[in-house]
């Protein structure tokens, strides 16, 4: 976030760190400066939040997957499967 903000020419005075979504959303509604979010997330209307697309590079976004070892369920190997190859098809 850091880094796009320098590539737009600002530097933010002060970050608050939120766990989610909607805690962000509601800082943004009163007052707190601006977010991030998912485009999905533009459906959660609050009083004073206008939603706008980021129209610069797309900075992509780190995914970590865990599953626990001991679990072969077939529907967790195919989705560790298809991670995977998402993965390698990736640009870095």
């Amino acid at each position: 976030m850091l880094e796009i903000c320098a590539r737009e020419g600002f530097k933010p005075a002060k970050l608050e760190l939120t766990q989610d979504f909607q805690s962000a959303i509601s800082l943004v509604s009163v007052g707190v400066g601006l977010s991030v979010v998912p485009e999905s997330v533009s459906s959660t209307q609050r009083p004073g939040v206008v939603y706008r697309p980021y129209l610069g590079d797309n900075p992509g976004t780190a995914l970590t997957v865990h599953a626990r070892l001991d679990n072969r369920a077939p529907q967790v190997m195919n989705f560790l499967e298809i991670t995977r190859k998402f993965a390698r098809k990736a640009p870095t």
